[in-house]
């Protein structure tokens, strides 16, 4: 995104910065009207990415800022509204926005929602996106999530994600991802893994991740790793 003073570039600002005030509004609309919102969660996260990876590809976004708020917001006692935004600040500035709901089921919490992305150079993409969570053995949880656009293009991965130490002063996180998308020219699959250090506030994170792109977005089918630091935080 370019900020240069011209009428052009202050047009192209007043696009990207409508749809995170709209979600900032709405998301905290929400919880002041919502009976049960002392039971909302918001988390937040401030950091720098060594490259950003969004389903198992590189966007584009390297050695750049980001910032993330989402909200979790009971509303019934199975029914839930949820909301995420994110701002990347990269070369080619990025912002990813979705609201959705979640439902609480004997068979697991299932997800659906929609997502908007802005990327500077390309146009506005909408997804619908779904999620199911299904707790294996009471250990840990598997996570399917699904995207599709207007065009019939998405993706499909499963992740699991599981603390694995923690002794009070700090946690190690791991997960770690597999999936592929469908609908396009040239498909790929990947393979994703993770390792998160929280130490209060202050986190690193490293990823792994193999994909069979040739190109921008991909690893040549070989793995690369990454590392990602900042603050995460929960209020």
């Amino acid at each position: 995104m370019c900020l240069r003073l011209t009428q052009k570039g202050n047009m192209n600002t007043i696009k990207t910065l409508k749809w995170p005030i709209i979600a900032i509004l709405g998301i905290f609309g929400i919880w002041f009207f919502t009976s049960s919102a002392e039971a909302a969660t918001f988390d937040g996260e401030i950091g720098k990415y060594e490259k950003r990876i969004d389903s198992g590809a590189y966007s584009g976004a390297e050695d750049s800022l980001y910032y993330k708020l989402s909200a979790d917001i009971p509303v019934f006692s199975a029914l839930g509204l949820v909301g995420n935004l994110e701002y990347v600040d990269s070369d080619v500035t990025e912002l990813y926005v979705g609201v959705g709901t979640t439902l609480s089921t004997p068979i697991g919490d299932i997800g659906a929602g929609v997502e908007l992305s802005q990327v500077d150079g390309t146009d506005d993409l909408y997804e619908l996106v779904g999620s199911y969570d299904l707790t294996l053995f009471d250990a840990f949880t598997t996570t399917i999530d699904a995207a599709i656009n207007e065009d019939s293009q998405g993706n499909v991965d499963a992740s699991v994600e599981q603390l694995l130490f923690s002794n009070g002063s700090f946690d190690i996180v791991g997960g770690g991802a597999i999936g592929g998308s469908f609908g396009f020219d040239n498909d790929y699959t990947y393979t994703l893994g993770f390792a998160r250090l929280q130490i209060d506030a202050l986190y690193a994170q490293y990823n792994y991740l193999k994909n069979d792109i040739t190109g921008a977005g991909g690893t040549d089918d070989s793995w690369q790793g990454t590392l990602d630091f900042g603050l995460a935080f929960q209020f």
